[in-house]
């Protein structure tokens, strides 16, 4: 056996090791961007759905007020309420209830990336080999690691999600982010255009 060889291997592993966790974080740190920006937007789609409502309902001769999360437009006895779930704006998607209790119509209004754009915030290539088990400890599950291929695929795995991540945050501007119903796949630029293609009962 070659001694040699042996250690060559050995600190070859070490400095495979350290630059898969070297470039591991940098994919969080680019994630970290890339969660930033999609929560401005939110931000600002949200104060959007909450303005065309309003605006909408006035527009149509109602009277808009809020109280707390609940914006209420009233029209004698038809009240449509817009309800701010408060979803966590660190999450992808933000929920609003939309209630016509008169007619007995409750809708839930998600405001999220469109379908087209959706996988741009998400991570190209899963990186199961060294998150099976979520994102605790993932340096040491680096360290743990024997298998040298293992490493460099994760490794590449990795890289291409930096790629990935890089070109989300060039192009973010060209994200569009949307309002549709939960569990539908229509999307709607307006909330006028979403709350006119309600089916009537």
């Amino acid at each position: 056996m070659d001694i040699n060889a042996l250690k060559n291997e050995a600190q070859e592993m070490k400095l495979l090791k350290a630059e898969v966790k070297n470039r591991y974080e940098g994919l969080v740190n680019i994630g970290k961007e890339v969660t930033e920006l999609v929560v401005l937007k939110l931000g600002t789609k949200k104060e959007e759905l909450i303005r065309q409502f309003s605006e909408y309902f006035t527009f149509n001769a109602f009277e808009v007020t809020k109280k707390g999360d609940t914006l209420k437009a009233i029209y004698d006895d038809l009240i449509v309420n817009l309800h701010d779930k408060k979803s966590k704006l660190n999450s992808y998607e933000v929920y609003f209830d939309l209630e016509i209790p008169l007619k007995r119509l409750n809708y839930t209004i998600v405001i999220k990336a469109g379908d087209k754009d959706f996988d741009k915030l998400y991570y190209k290539k899963n990186l199961d080999k060294l998150l099976n088990h979520g994102f605790k400890d993932v340096s040491e599950r680096i360290e743990n690691m024997k298998d040298k291929e293992d490493l460099k695929k994760v490794l590449n795995d990795i890289n291409e999600n930096l790629s990935w991540y890089s070109k989300t945050i060039e192009n973010f501007d060209n994200i569009k982010f949307v309002f549709t119903l939960y569990k539908s796949h229509e999307e709607y630029e307006s909330f006028k255009d979403l709350f006119e293609a309600l089916e009537a009962p």
